[in-house]
């Protein structure tokens, strides 16, 4: 637990995170893709939580109204005038780059019975882990992580670093089966 690199997160994968982003499409996605992104490395660069850069809902505000100018900025409820001054040009650039992307993706299908099962499982597994440790089940490994690796993602942070070495084998085994 002391192995700095057990802890690095990866802030392209910073949407994932993100509550309420699953559902976002097209511009509003790329958008949310963008932003959550560059939280990420502003919290790394500046050692503060990502939810002082800019907290979750500013932040689907943000990629779902985009937008155009400081005085559209100040119109995102929460949006504090300190961010606008500080990071306001970014944030629009950033919003007008997500304007170019394409994202075709879609929402994740609801999971039939048989992965409900196997959910379950994966959630024993890393509840009887979290136990052990005396940690909350959602710091290892959230629902929603669990199922997107039985719907086939594999980028998820409990197949990476220390989460990888307490559980992720484990969870992948029981994939693979």
């Amino acid at each position: 637990m002391l192995d700095l690199s057990l802890y690095t997160s990866d802030p392209a994968l910073a949407v994932n995170r993100l509550k309420g982003a699953g559902s976002l499409r097209g511009t509003a996605r790329a958008a949310a893709v963008r932003l959550a992104d560059w939280r990420e490395r502003e919290a790394i660069r500046t050692n503060r939580p990502r939810q002082w850069i800019l907290r979750d809902p500013v932040l689907l505000d943000l990629a779902r109204s985009s937008p155009e100018s400081r005085s559209g900025l100040s119109d995102i409820s929460g949006l504090a005038e300190r961010t606008i001054s500080r990071a306001g040009e970014e944030i629009l650039q950033i919003l007008r780059d997500a304007k170019k992307d394409v994202i075709d993706y879609e929402p994740p299908p609801r999971p039939d019975e048989k992965q409900k099962a196997l959910q379950n499982k994966m959630q024993k597994r890393v509840s009887a882990c979290a136990e052990e440790l005396g940690i909350a089940t959602e710091i290892i490994a959230p629902r929603k992580e669990l199922s997107a690796a039985i719907l086939g993602t594999r980028d998820s942070r409990v197949f990476r670093g220390w989460r990888d070495k307490l559980v992720g084998s484990k969870l992948l085994e029981l994939l693979e089966d």
